[in-house]
């Protein structure tokens, strides 16, 4: 078991590390480059992101509940075995998506473009 407190690491390489019961306060990382880690019994509380981008993501047996998405633009995306509730999308801009399988309850959409969509077997 380690314990770090106000620990502050600068320009570290780590490989091939296994870190187990670990509790770590008040630290400050800058530049450190990790691979092959195993992380076990991790807890994350409390996390924000901003300004994320992400490319080329395939997503897979997701269940997303109460879910706002505003000015969002999605291009080439496959969903498969999508569950989702109580959804609000804002001016989205959807390209070359094929759904399948969809349920669909308690959405509202505004000014959407959907091209070249292909929706199959989808309860609304």
């Amino acid at each position: 078991y380690v314990k770090v407190e106000n620990a502050k690491v600068e320009n570290e390489k780590v490989e091939n590390v296994k870190v187990e019961n670990v509790k770590v306060e008040n630290a400050k990382v800058e530049n450190i480059k990790v691979e092959n880690a195993k992380v076990e019994n991790a807890k994350v509380e409390n996390v924000k992101v901003e300004n994320a981008k992400v490319e080329n993501a395939k997503v897979e047996n997701a269940k997303v509940d109460n879910a706002k998405v505003e000015n969002a633009k999605v291009e080439n995306a496959k969903v498969e075995n999508a569950k989702v509730e109580n959804a609000k999308v804002e001016n989205a801009k959807v390209e070359n998506a094929k759904v399948e399988n969809a349920k669909v309850e308690n959405i509202k959409v505004e000014n959407a473009k959907v091209e070249n969509a292909k929706v199959e077997n989808i309860k609304v």
